[in-house]
């Protein structure tokens, strides 16, 4: 059995261990190697439409709320990422629920979501954006209000947020986070 497969796509000749595997092929591996199927995936949305299926799953909706066109128009909001400013590629572009799905306002609405970077998403994890921004080094005051300008202003409250307003909009996101972190230690005391 030949150790090596040629690819349809780039018509390069690779060992096995880099094609597709397919257990209904004959040989077990289809003629197309991963790095070629993975730019495909990435064309064709189907990276996107896993995306949505998967988090409408897990937020028990058999309808998607959030759209593969819902996605594409993030993608065009923030060429940086929103929390540290780093230029957004398909590499280290993922998204992020503002406020997390976990939480008691974490809906899997367009309103809610944001790309971001990997490293940030990861960081961020659960914490309210406030919570996040007094935790990292790297999301600025600058970066801050740039967010509440862009996003929570215009996407999660329909206003536009002025320079001025923005001590203001802080001091509101603060109290929202404690507000939320006491109902949600309410809620684990009532359950557990």
């Amino acid at each position: 059995m030949k150790s090596k497969m040629k690819c349809k796509v780039c018509q390069e000749e690779k060992p096995l261990a880099e094609m597709r595997k397919n257990i209904r092929t004959k040989r077990g591996y289809e003629n197309i190697c991963c790095s070629c199927r993975r730019k495909q995936r990435k064309g064709n949305l189907e990276y996107m439409k896993e995306t949505v299926r998967r988090h409408a799953k897990e937020a028990g909706q058999k309808t998607p709320l959030v759209g593969i066109g819902d996605l594409m128009e993030l993608q065009f909001e923030h060429p940086n990422c929103p929390y540290c400013a780093i230029e957004l590629n398909d590499a280290n572009r993922t998204i992020d629920h503002v406020y997390a799905k976990t939480s008691i306002y974490g809906a899997h609405i367009p309103a809610n979501l944001v790309y971001c970077c990997r490293s940030c998403n990861s960081a961020k994890h659960t914490y309210t954006v406030v919570e996040f921004y007094d935790r990292s080094e790297k999301f600025t005051y600058e970066l801050l209000k740039t967010f509440i300008q862009t996003v929570i202003g215009p996407k999660m409250m329909d206003v536009k947020v002025l320079d001025d307003d923005i001590p203001a909009f802080i001091k509101g996101l603060r109290k929202e986070s404690e507000e939320m972190r006491k109902i949600e230690q309410k809620l684990k005391k009532s359950v557990g």
